[in-house]
């Protein structure tokens, strides 16, 4: 009976909640109600349509009146009383009626009626579900009213996809909420792949509580995909409560995992739960390990180490062969930043002064630029450039000419995207003379249009040098070139140099070709500023 009592309960809430936008009859005692304003008129037809049920039948008339009770409370209790009223002759017609509406007034409604109907005619309301293999919102009434016939209709069903949520909620009814208990119920059932599914629910549920009696029950899942999936889900749980018992029964099953380019992904899981708590014991357990299996795992425990002691951490994982600058793996395609971008998101002034003291060679300036890339979205904007930090230059400046020039374009657009940059030719000083410099220049201003295209002219009026100017112009009309690119390449004109504004000038209208080639062609005709051996080559 408390079932049955919880159940039309939350019919009535469920109710309630579907009908908080049907409108409903404007009164003066409406209008400061607690039910809120009325809704619009277009979710009047509705009501409507639910009023027009042909009737006189003094239960459903009751019903849809209730529908119309401005006052919430009221509202609420009405529709408590009229749906504890319904017969289950009523239920038939009434689904029927409901099953007609649109797809959203449906699927609220219509489950609130099941799930009554499953009350007082149980067989009735299952054959209806049997019936439509689409519905499912009341498999959750259908295991609690009768949870022996629903578990019998779950094996029988096997093949319908709503199978595993019927059992699974029969299971529940049957024993409660103790995983040991379901698991216990379920040993009673013949083994299928149904049957497996929802043991492995409840193993991962258990493992929460209890992972080692958890994993113990593995073997109730035959070998396959299934257990695997299981057991890794377990050991995940354990990792998290007894990473030392979670570790030693790994090593029992490392003879029959496998290793692929990244590793293998149950031992790099492992290894990030368990070295964010102890990274320690992570990493010298991962250093029992084979080669193959190390490198991934051992970024994923490093990474939570160089967040608290950045130094230590770089220095172990280069003493092992670990290589700081390799992203972590997340998940099928997700990527985040290895150890040295950890390492540097925590405590960027230790972790670059590890850095400094690195032996100059090539892997110090492949170390260098890497740390300048991660420092643009792991270090707060405010150090990259600030007068007391300046994070960013003073990774910048450290670095060979030909990384300064591959790096000097987002190093300029990281600047002016602060939005406090007034001053470029003031900001070119900051560079030699040459392709970094020009690159710098030309990614500010590129920034800086995207951010606030009014203050372009300012900007380009404060370079002095010729070449600053032409670096501003290349930028703007490479930034320009996909959103505006006749405005592109009339900026790309003005560019003084001629190698310079050739270069620029053949990337926009490249590319402009590509999308729009009758407009580019149309442009380039009425173009006398441009040489027509140049347009030759557009052709």
């Amino acid at each position: 009976m408390k079932a049955i009592h919880l159940i039309l309960t939350g019919a009535v809430g469920l109710l309630v909640g579907a009908l908080a936008g049907v409108p409903e009859r404007r009164t003066d005692s409406a209008a400061s109600s607690p039910s809120g304003p009325n809704p619009s008129a277009q979710d009047r037809p509705q009501l409507d349509r639910a009023l027009a049920f042909p009737s006189d039948n003094a239960r459903i008339v009751r019903l849809f009146s209730a529908l119309q009770e401005p006052l919430a409370l009221k509202k609420r209790f009405q529709l408590f009383e009229a749906l504890r009223d319904l017969t289950a002759q009523d239920l038939p017609a009434l689904a029927r009626h409901v099953e007609s509406f649109a797809y959203i007034p449906r699927s609220e409604l219509l489950p609130t009626l099941v799930d009554r109907w499953f009350e007082l005619d149980f067989e009735a309301a299952q054959s209806w579900m049997l019936a439509r293999p689409k519905e499912f919102m009341s498999i959750k009434a259908w295991a609690t009213v009768n949870p022996e016939a629903a578990l019998r209709e779950a094996l029988a069903m096997q093949s319908d996809w709503r199978a595993t949520s019927l059992l699974g909620a029969a299971i529940s009814q049957l024993a409660g909420e103790d995983p040991a208990a379901q698991a216990a119920r379920l040993r009673t059932l013949p083994r299928s792949e149904l049957r497996d599914g929802v043991f492995q629910g409840v193993l991962a549920a258990w493992a929460k509580i209890d992972p080692a009696a958890a994993y113990a029950s593995l073997a109730e899942i035959p070998p396959g995909q299934t257990q695997d999936a299981a057991r890794d889900g377990v050991l995940r749980e354990w990792a998290e409560r007894d990473p030392a018992a979670a570790l030693a029964q790994i090593n029992v099953l490392l003879p029959t995992l496998k290793a692929g380019v990244l590793g293998n992904e149950l031992i790099t899981d492992l290894a990030d739960r368990i070295g964010k708590k102890n990274p320690q014991l992570a990493l010298e357990w991962l250093s029992t390990l084979p080669v193959e299996f190390r490198d991934a795992p051992a970024i994923a425990a490093a990474r939570g180490w160089a967040v608290k002691e950045p130094a230590a951490a770089l220095e172990w994982c280069v003493e092992n062969g670990v290589d700081v600058a390799r992203g972590h793996r997340n998940g099928f395609n997700g990527w985040q930043a290895g150890v040295l971008g950890e390492a540097l998101a925590a405590q960027p002034a230790a972790t670059i002064a590890w850095l400094e003291v690195r032996p100059a060679g090539p892997d110090r300036d492949r170390l260098l630029e890497r740390a300048l890339e991660d420092s643009f979205w792991r270090v707060p904007k405010e150090q990259l450039f600030d007068q007391g930090t300046a994070f960013a230059m003073r990774l910048f400046e450290q670095l060979p000419p030909e990384s300064q020039e591959r790096t000097a374009t987002a190093l300029g657009r990281k600047r002016a995207e602060q939005g406090d940059l007034t001053d470029l030719g003031v900001w070119a000083q900051n560079f030699a003379s040459g392709p970094a410099r020009a690159n710098a220049v030309a990614g500010a201003i590129g920034a800086a249009y995207e951010r606030d295209a009014s203050r372009v002219e300012t900007l380009l009026a404060s370079t002095a040098s010729t070449a600053d100017r032409d670096a501003a112009l290349r930028g703007l009309a490479e930034t320009m070139s996909k959103a505006t690119p006749a405005g592109a390449a009339i900026r790309a004109l003005t560019i003084t140099d001629s190698a310079v504004r050739r270069e620029t000038l053949d990337a926009v209208v490249t590319g402009w070709l590509k999308r729009d080639p009758e407009t580019a062609r149309t442009w380039l005709r009425n173009a006398a500023a441009i040489p027509e051996a140049w347009k030759q080559t557009w052709k």
